[in-house]
């Protein structure tokens, strides 16, 4: 009984060699194939490209119908929202024809608009409430000119 149990060891280890000097002759490095190794390359990468072919198709498929869905789903969203901008308008519209009105109600020519601004630091305040009165650091000579608030 020893000696069976030996000879299987022994054959074991054999095969191990004779598959671990098989690996290594197959990946050094070679110019060519041999036929054998070229027909079992070009039949897999046959075999491959077969499967390969519908799955991505199928793939791409569906990842079209997800972009479409997507794009639905994002024209409802910009639709809603065009409408959200015809009511915008239409409420600006409205509210620049009352402030027209009101300002010919008014007789109000000057508009804050109309004035170009200048950048000026206050450098004094008037702690009176009753007269509110600034000293800025910006005079005649920048353009500015003293008004009056009613």
């Amino acid at each position: 009984m020893p000696q069976f149990f030996n000879k299987k060891l022994l054959l074991l280890l054999v095969s191990i060699i004779v598959l671990v000097a098989l690996i290594g002759f197959s990946l050094r490095e070679r110019e060519e194939l041999t036929w054998p190794e070229q027909f079992l390359k070009d039949t897999t990468g046959w075999v491959g490209n077969v499967f390969n072919k519908p799955v991505s198709g199928i793939t791409g498929f569906v990842g079209g119908l997800k972009d479409l869905q997507h794009t639905y789903d994002e024209n409802k969203k910009l639709k809603a929202r065009l409408d959200e901008y015809v009511l915008l308008k239409t409420q600006v519209q409205d509210l620049k024809e009352e402030n027209e009105e009101l300002r010919d109600n008014l007789k109000k020519e000057d508009d804050l608009r109309k004035y170009s601004p200048t950048q000026a630091t206050v450098i004094g305040r008037n702690p009176d409430r009753w007269h509110e009165m600034l000293t800025i650091n910006k005079g005649k000579r920048n353009g500015v000119e003293k008004t009056w608030l009613s």
